[in-house]
Formats: structure tokens, C-alpha cells, sequence
């Protein structure tokens, strides 16, 4: 997808919110905590990281609040990848609602529109100084959705991935990603949210694919293997 990087032995899972961090190790959680705000749960980030051996290697997921999926509509002229990151940083915070600096990664998984992601920078920084050199590869977590539902060829109308923090909806047609969106979890009911967010598209919740965090998780316990820290396969 956007950033490589292989899972071996000597790699830890972990998954960072605004409000939540988790930690696995060798498909096991380690560590489960929730967090009063951002920086809490950076310093909860930090903290579980010290129970880890020392060489072991961290795929950091993180929520739809910290990196937001936006879509790149085709542009005439835009030749290389220079082209297409100016184009990215003058769209990223109408898109987004993200600062116009923000770290944008674009997908070559689909040409058009361009599928794209966008990380606040404060939180790139905060990652930074809480894993330091550890971090393999850092990415949403909703991404670990979009590639199983790519690998099994899935031909449904989008995908829906309720994480910690907010509701993404990635709505399809015919394989191609023709709007993606996330939306805050607030007071809101999140079913409902979603049922509201798919008026427009004419669409019901049956007709994509839904993953959902597994907030109820708590250390000692096996996660997931093909989506960690989720309640099961995308359905």
C-alpha cells in the first residue's frame, strides 16, 4: 500500500488514538491502555514500548483522526510525483480539514481519481520522539482493511472501518474508491452515523464491507492475525 515493510518475528503491532494505544507481540496483546488525550496517549506509546526486547522492530497503525484518506481527481498535466505532492498539499486540508503541511502519501493502487492519505504533522512529530528509530513502517490502521478487501477481490460498494476514533468510509464502484471520508466518532450512535453518511450515495450499511476496533481487548489476550486489534474480517 503506501509504506512497505514485512511482519516477522522481531516485529511488535501497535495501535495508537487519540483516546487508546495497544501493543502486540508475536499475534498476543501486550498492553492495552486508554488515554485521557493525544499526548496521554503518546506517553502511553512510550511506556508500552519498554516491555519489548531489545531489536524488536514496531508497525505502528494509527486512527482515522490521525491520518485521514482523501482522493486526488485527475489533472491535466501532472506528469511525476512532484507534480501530484504540490497538487496533494493545495487540496489535503479542504479534503481533510488537515494543515496544508501535513505528511500526504499517495496510493498506486488506483490512477483516478488518486487515493490519497494525509497525517497531521504534530503527530508525525510525536511519533518520532516516542519510537524513535523502532518504527518500520507507520500507517492508518483502516488501510489494513482496504488491502484484504483488495486481496480477495471483493466487488462490494465500498468499505466502512469504525476505529477508535472515527468512522472512514471508502465508498466504491466497481473496484475503483470513488469517495473516502472520515468522520468523527462523537455522542453519535456510529451505525447511525454511518446509515446518515450513505444517504447521499443512495447506499445501506449491507452493502459494504464493515470492520469494527476491538475496544473491549485487555493485555494477555491473542489479537486478530489478519486484522490486528479488530473484532474480525472485513463483513
Amino acid at each position: 500500500m503506501w509504506w512497505a515493510g514485512k511482519r516477522s518475528r522481531r516485529t511488535a503491532l501497535a495501535y495508537v488514538g487519540a483516546h487508546v494505544v495497544r501493543l502486540a507481540q508475536g499475534e498476543t496483546l501486550v498492553y492495552a491502555a486508554t488515554a485521557t488525550d493525544p499526548e496521554d496517549a503518546i506517553r502511553g506509546l512510550a511506556d508500552a514500548i519498554t516491555l519489548l526486547p531489545r531489536g524488536t522492530r514496531l508497525q505502528v497503525f494509527v486512527s482515522g483522526a490521525i491520518c485521514r484518506p482523501f482522493l486526488i481527481p485527475a489533472v491535466e498535466g501532472a506528469r511525476d510525483a512532484m507534480d501530484w505532492a504540490a497538487i496533494a498539499a493545495t487540496l489535503v486540508e479542504g479534503a481533510t480539514g488537515l494543515p496544508s503541511d501535513s505528511l500526504v502519501w499517495m496510493d498506486d493502487g488506483q490512477s483516478s481519481p488518486r487515493f490519497a492519505v494525509a497525517m497531521h504533522p504534530t503527530w508525525q512529530g510525536h511519533m518520532q520522539r516516542a519510537c524513535g528509530s523502532m518504527v518500520e513502517n507507520l500507517k492508518p490502521w483502516w488501510v489494513l482493511a482496504v488491502d484484504q478487501v483488495r486481496s480477495s477481490g471483493d466487488s462490494r460498494h465500498g468499505l466502512a472501518v469504525f476505529d477508535s476514533d472515527a468512522l472512514v468510509l471508502l465508498v466504491a464502484e466497481g473496484g475503483t474508491y470513488l469517495e473516502a471520508q472520515a468522520y468523527p466518532l462523537l455522542d453519535e450512535d456510529p451505525d447511525a452515523l454511518l446509515r446518515r453518511a450513505l444517504i447521499t450515495h443512495d447506499l445501506s450499511p449491507d452493502a459494504l464491507d464493515v470492520v469494527r476496533f476491538h475496544h473491549d481487548e485487555v493485555a494477555g489476550v491473542p489479537v486478530n492475525a489478519a486484522l490486528p486489534f479488530s473484532t474480525g474480517e472485513a463483513a
